[in-house]
């Protein structure tokens, strides 16, 4: 099993190309909107076009960043009450570059605002991390990994198949 220290390398480097793309795209919207201003300034033709380009990659990249230091950062409610699905959902989100890079297709079937009661958000979204880490890194390049999140009174559970044995994860319900 990774120490947290090798799966924050690893998630870094998948961060780092994920951010790289939108900014050398935004530099190339850029560099043609420069040209094109020059240009376009003598006859009047606007370039809105690489404008809205360039907002909407600096959103994608503002957006991919608030993530994935939420994910790792954020304190949970004082109540101990978390949304699994969520949980889940935004470290897979934060996982896709390591399984494009390893060739892994991942699948999912998360219930909605599926919560669970855990004393340590923190711990909890680390523990999912390592959870689907340890899943992907066992799965072989051509193999699919699928995960669910479901209610099994009187638990939230996540189920990882595919690589190796399943594996779970089991929080009490929250209250309703």
């Amino acid at each position: 099993m990774p120490t947290r220290s090798e799966i924050i390398d690893r998630l870094l480097e998948g961060l780092l190309h994920d951010a790289r793309n939108p900014l050398n795209a935004l530099a190339i919207n850029l560099e043609v909107l420069s040209d094109r201003l020059q240009h376009d300034s003598a006859s009047g033709k606007p370039a809105a076009r690489n404008v809205a380009a360039m907002k909407e990659l600096v959103a994608r990249t503002d957006s991919l960043l608030e993530r994935f230091v939420g994910f790792l950062s954020a304190p949970g409610p004082e109540d101990g009450t978390v949304d699994l699905s969520a949980v889940v959902l935004c470290a897979a989100d934060l996982l896709c570059h390591e399984a494009r890079r390893r060739r892994v297709q991942v699948r999912h079937d998360v219930d909605p605002a599926v919560g669970g009661v855990a004393p340590d958000a923190r711990e909890l979204r680390w523990k999912v991390l390592e959870l689907l880490w340890g899943s992907l890194v066992e799965a072989g390049a051509g193999a699919e990994l699928s995960f669910d999140v479901r209610v099994e009174r009187p638990q939230a559970v996540l189920r990882v198949t595919g690589a190796g044995p399943p594996r779970c994860l089991m929080l009490p319900l929250a209250r309703e």
